[in-house]
């Protein structure tokens, strides 16, 4: 194994001196050093896990239908933003005075690595002890990112070249990972702290969750608008702190059809299981689905049909559906030459809930932009309503708590206008020993409120159930 680390660490220093003798000519260069390699021991990614626990910031993500999962260590460069203009904040950073990137990609040309890992909050807030870490807008290249996929092993190096740049301590830092990478021990279960309390579903609690929703009805029936996301949460009380191991192989185990996340800042630990892709891009194509319209699941497959028939049949369903649909469509066409996407009514059955489902995709126009895309896309109806800046207005007025990251943006990006985004919900944040969990459900005219209070604890149910 000490041969292995030698050899991966004889490649970094070669890939070091060819690009700081270049870099010499002109003192006031800044860039970033990427370092691409592979690691041929798949155990690896699982220590990986286990490691993000002892760093400050981490960051956790596994889309199953593309077969590939990552770990980020640290941060070497950040973009943070806060208020309304965030998204063309970042926008021009990225393309004003951003370090150029530096390397050897040229060597994995099959693989489009991500850069750029983190999320943005469902909307500008000032953030309360629950999010107290985390900014509107955060994004993070990572020192290291330990990238699976098809049973293969990347591992991407990255360092901020600038004139006080030492190689050996840059070799020194890549040595320190391999070494834990390799020789750390895995503990021989995972299994999560039980529940101590769960504070948010009295009957207070309830009159209140009643009120809020016809509240928002007399409002649609007044025109100001037609849907709108309502959301809730709740405490729940561990008998101790979680890991991130505990957290990550408990989601995995239980809704591994789902996008998985995590993503740590300092003592604060936010992480889900989202049935909902946002949209990803690849080789100038964007993917996207809409998912609304909920039912719940059965261990028993006739009653669960039952279930499946009675969501497709839903008059209020199918038009919660199709107002997303719509939206998803009416923003694409904008961006994109071509669109796809088949309008017949699919399902997609999750662990503890199914939803009426459509796959979209689009081939993009040459000039579009990530964060363009974003600013459009975001929020949907699927977690906020619409029309959209009305259901805003709306959810800041009757909304009693702050969501924070909860049905915002999760995911990565590089500068290759490549991307892959989840809808950050079926989402909680743990501070210490609690945990803070979000679920909401689109109401519209035809809403009654104990239904969707029962939705919304479905919902809670995706966190609940990973725990004792």
């Amino acid at each position: 194994m000490e041969e292995l680390i030698n050899k991966v660490l004889s490649g970094y220093s070669d890939f070091l001196t060819a690009k700081v003798s270049t870099f010499k000519k002109n003192q006031s260069i800044s860039s970033i050093l990427s370092y691409v390699f592979e690691f041929p021991i798949d155990s690896v990614f699982a220590k990986a896990i286990y490691l993000l626990d002892g760093v400050e910031k981490s960051f956790f993500f596994k889309n199953n239908s593309d077969n590939y999962q990552l770990c980020a260590f640290n941060s070497i460069f950040s973009i943070k933003e806060n208020g309304k203009e965030r998204f063309a904040r970042i926008e021009k950073k990225l393309k004003s005075n951003f370090p150029f990137i530096s390397s050897n990609i040229e060597n994995y040309s099959n693989y489009n690595f991500p850069l750029f890992v983190g999320g943005m909050k469902f909307t500008v807030e000032h953030s309360d002890d629950v999010w107290s870490q985390f900014e509107d807008s955060v994004w993070h290249i990572p020192e290291l990112l330990v990238y699976f996929n098809n049973q293969k092993v990347y591992l991407i190096f990255n360092a901020l070249y600038d004139v006080s740049f030492s190689p050996s301590t840059h070799q020194k830092k890549l040595r320190f990972y391999l070494n834990q990478l390799v020789n750390i021990e895995l503990p021989t279960e995972y299994k999560l702290p039980k529940v101590r309390i769960i504070n948010g579903n009295t009957p207070k609690e309830k009159k209140k969750w009643s009120q809020q929703v016809n509240e928002i009805k007399d409002l649609i029936n007044n025109n100001d608008a037609v849907k709108v996301v309502l959301s809730r949460r709740i405490e729940i009380v561990l008998v101790e702190k979680p890991t991130v191991y505990q957290l990550i192989n408990s989601l995995i185990e239980k809704h591994n059809e789902s996008l998985i996340y995590l993503f740590k800042q300092s003592n604060q630990i936010f992480f889900g299981a989202s049935p909902e892709m946002l949209f990803s891009i690849k080789d100038k194509t964007i993917y996207t689905e809409a998912l609304a319209g909920s039912a719940p699941r059965s261990s028993d497959t006739s009653v669960d049909s039952n279930f499946e028939v009675e969501l497709l049949t839903s008059e209020k369903e199918k038009n919660e559906h199709s107002t997303v649909v719509d939206f998803i469509t009416t923003v694409l066409k904008e961006f994109c030459t071509e669109l796809k996407f088949d309008p017949e009514l699919k399902v997609k059955k999750l662990t503890t809930i199914q939803h009426i489902w459509t796959p979209i995709e689009g081939s993009l126009k040459s000039n579009t932009s990530v964060f363009s895309l974003l600013e459009k896309f975001f929020p949907t109806p699927a977690v906020c309503g619409t029309p959209k800046e009305a259901a805003q207005t709306i959810i800041k007025k009757i909304e009693e708590h702050r969501r924070g990251l909860y049905s915002g943006i999760i995911g990565w990006f590089n500068l290759n206008n490549s991307c892959d985004f989840a809808v950050a919900i079926r989402s909680g944040v743990i501070n210490e020993k609690k945990l803070t969990a979000f679920a909401g459900c689109g109401i519209v005219d035809a809403s009654k409120h104990e239904t969707e209070f029962e939705e919304t604890n479905l919902k809670f149910n995706t966190l609940l159930s990973i725990f004792s």
